[in-house]
């Protein structure tokens, strides 16, 4: 075998070892902890609900306007219920970030009506 194969061999065994290794990350995120911001409690990331909040920008002249945008992500804490609203500059935003895909659920809410945020009463609901 020339060292140009012997290499490239090498190179794709790394490969499936990163393949896994990102799997086990991947898993091992899911078991990690975020704290409520109302109740303080401890809570696995895994058994916790996500909703991503979008925001309707009403139409604005013949082009424009009359889309949904993202607007935050809403963690639901499964020990008190309580909903942590999470915009950009919160201090948890860049844990959520890097936990998305190891929520229990993920909701999409499109609130129809204008409001500038969503009760309990509604998060119950998407729940449901």
């Amino acid at each position: 075998m020339s060292k140009a194969n012997t290499l490239r061999k090498e190179i794709s065994d790394v490969e499936s070892q990163l393949v896994l290794l990102k799997a086990k990350l991947d898993a091992a995120k899911g078991d990690e902890f975020y704290r409520c911001g109302e109740c303080n409690k401890r809570t696995v990331v895994s058994t916790t609900s996500i909703v991503y909040e979008h925001r309707y920008i009403e139409p604005y002249s013949c082009n424009g306007g009359a889309y949904w945008t993202f607007r935050r992500y809403i963690v639901l804490c499964n020990k008190c219920c309580e909903p942590t609203h999470i915009n950009k500059d919160h201090e948890m935003y860049n844990f959520v970030i890097d936990h998305l895909s190891q929520f229990f659920e993920q909701l999409d809410w499109h609130p129809m009506q204008h409001c500038d945020s969503i009760t309990l009463d509604d998060l119950r609901q998407i729940q449901k």
